[in-house]
């Protein structure tokens, strides 16, 4: 008879096996909840992980995650995102700081052929509304970015919260889109002028 221990660990296995892929840029993206030792290195085996993106906060040890991303030939990046809650999520300096981020996330994810797994804690809230956000900078209108959450992972889809969604189209996605197109205009007159 199989322990509960072994079961669970069956059942990651089975879950990382059956992760959704989607693509953003030139990369492939997945969602998840924050992975452990073990599944980081069934993520770089089983779906060929090349980076993890990790949006948590200090006090969440995200070292911990890079430590075993570094261990598996794994590219890292975090994103310091405290929480998820309203007031801190609407905070301008915390705005802010997520444009920069994301900007810089999205850069990575258009111009490098990545399979990626973004992750919080549970791969709702923080991951739902940077994926949100990164399909939106993709092309995605309102609906079928939200709608393609789901085809991601059901998770997140359902447990984002339709006031982060609301935030990310009040705040956060229009100057990125603003940033995008003026980098586009710049390429433009850049290659006008050669």
């Amino acid at each position: 008879m199989k322990s509960q221990h072994q079961e669970k660990k069956k059942d990651k296995y089975y879950e990382i096996k059956e992760l959704n892929f989607y693509q953003i840029g030139k990369s492939q993206v997945t969602l998840w909840h924050r992975p452990g030792k073990k599944e980081i290195y069934d993520l770089k085996n089983l779906q060929n992980i090349s980076l993890i993106v990790t949006l948590q906060g200090t006090g969440e040890n995200p070292n911990e995650i890079k430590k075993g991303c570094q261990q598996n030939g794994i590219q890292h990046k975090w994103i310091n995102i405290q929480g998820a809650n309203q007031a801190l999520l609407d905070d301008k300096k915390v705005i802010a700081y997520l444009v920069e981020r994301i900007q810089e996330l999205y850069e990575n994810l258009s111009t490098q052929q990545e399979r990626v797994l973004i992750h919080c804690a549970a791969g709702v809230h923080r991951t739902g509304i940077t994926a949100y956000t990164l399909l939106r900078l993709d092309g995605l209108c309102p609906q079928d970015a939200y709608e393609t959450l789901k085809l991601i992972r059901l998770n997140t889809y359902q447990g984002v919260g339709e006031w982060r969604i609301q935030l990310a189209e009040a705040k956060i996605v229009p100057p990125l889109m603003k940033i995008i197109l003026e980098n586009q205009s710049k390429e433009i007159l850049q290659q006008s002028n050669e």
